[in-house]
């Protein structure tokens, strides 16, 4: 004999697998809808935001948005043509490739890639819990793919009826992007991973938002634990975003060039700005997780060994010369005058170096570079905010009686002027 309970279970198994399908029972206005044709999938269209006096056109005649609306996932609908449709819910990475552009995306698997190696892991905060939420940047919204793939990977921080525990700036120059963007993250899954006090859109420069955000908040204390950038000419930030990340804290650059990342890290260098290299992977079709690439600057000292070599040969050459009484051609008395130390210091030169760590040689379609801040016992200053670092200085003085001062420090990148404060005399 057998139990009932068992009898159940089949039907039970439909609809979980059903629920799999998609979070909405019903599709309603606003909503985004996959159209795959029954005869050829790889015809597939996406409708939306559904209206109910809009319609789309396939290869196979029209569908209007109201035979759409108020249907189930997996139902079919015939364009005006007679022709059969399945409806689905768009996956993440299916919404992103196929929804309306103004600029290119990050597609969506590399934007999953790349938020992988920056290793956001951020909990929820307590309910009583008071403490600012972990802040994260981005620069170069463009068509807010990877704004998309931030707010998904911050969600957890985030659950209804607690504290917000993570907040995701980011920022584009246009304002049309922004708010394209903005329409977005809106539109997935009716807003899903949208909430305006966890993603904010501002319409700025990266150096610009840094400057106004030390001015808003009365304070030049660093405040960034992750930082994107999505620009051609990323390594001119680098010195003001810097100010703002906290220590340990992560900068990530996607760009389409190697060359770009070798700029970035002779920036760095050059300008002395506290990020250390962490890596550098190549993204593209037919590289999983990311190819590892070696970008640093090594310094070349062969030819500087090769022109001391050739001075001391020619050195012994005269010194011969003149105990047999010969006389040597110019050039060689020339190169006899050469100061092998001098030739040590203006020949000796770094380089960049940027190869694939492994392998051989793939083109690809992008790379992305990690970055860490280091730590330093004074934290720069924007100079334009120096009376706030003279008002602690003040208080401190008032307080200790020792003396403060401020030391300027320009930065060549910019020839910004950077303030920081410290003791003269006790």
């Amino acid at each position: 004999m057998s139990l009932p309970w068992l009898k159940l279970r089949p039907i039970a198994s439909r609809q979980l697998r059903f629920r799999c399908f998609s979070t909405h029972d019903v599709y309603q206005e606003g909503d985004y809808v996959l159209a795959k044709s029954l005869k050829d999938q790889s015809k597939t269209f996406l409708f939306g935001p559904l209206k109910q006096d809009k319609k789309q056109g396939t290869h196979q005649g029209d569908i209007t948005h109201a035979q759409i609306i108020g249907k189930s996932v997996r139902e079919i609908i015939m364009t005006h043509k007679g022709k059969p449709y399945r409806l689905h819910t768009p996956t993440l990475e299916e919404y992103v490739s196929r929804v309306k552009r103004l600029v290119t995306p990050i597609y969506p698997l590399d934007a999953s890639c790349i938020v992988s190696h920056m290793d956001i892991n951020i909990s929820h905060k307590e309910k009583d819990d008071t403490s600012p939420p972990v802040e994260l940047f981005e620069s170069g919204t463009g068509h807010g793919s990877l704004s998309l793939a931030l707010a998904k990977e911050i969600a957890a921080a985030n659950p209804p009826g607690h504290p917000v525990g993570a907040v995701l700036h980011t920022v584009d120059i246009s304002a049309k992007n922004s708010a394209h963007a903005e329409g977005v993250v809106k539109g997935f899954r009716r807003g899903l991973y949208y909430k305006e006090d966890c993603i904010k859109f501002h319409v700025n420069t990266p150096d610009k938002w840094v400057e106004d955000q030390f001015e808003k908040r009365g304070s030049t204390d660093p405040f960034l634990s992750f930082a994107f950038l999505d620009l051609p000419d990323a390594h001119k930030y680098l010195q003001m975003l810097s100010n703002a990340m906290k220590t340990d804290a992560v900068v990530g650059i996607f760009v389409p060039s190697i060359t770009q990342i070798g700029a970035c890290v002779r920036e760095i260098k050059d300008s002395r700005i506290p990020l250390t290299f962490d890596k550098c992977i190549e993204l593209g079709p037919g590289i999983s997780g990311g190819r590892e690439w070696d970008v640093r600057l090594a310094q070349i000292r062969a030819s500087v060994r090769k022109n001391a070599k050739a001075a001391e040969e020619a050195v012994e050459a005269v010194e011969e010369a003149e105990e047999a009484g010969e006389v040597l051609p110019v050039e060689a008395a020339e190169t006899a005058a050469l100061d092998p130390l001098a030739e040590l210091e203006t020949k000796e030169r770094w380089e960049m170096v940027c190869r694939p760590a492994v392998g051989r040689f793939v083109v690809g379609g992008g790379f992305f570079a990690m970055f860490r801040r280091l730590k330093f016992m004074h934290e720069p200053i924007v100079g334009m905010k120096a009376d706030l670092a003279k008002a602690k200085a003040e208080k401190a003085e008032a307080a200790s009686g020792t003396l403060y001062d401020t030391v300027p420090v320009v930065v060549k990148s910019d020839s910004t002027i950077y303030d920081t404060v410290r003791v003269i005399s006790n």
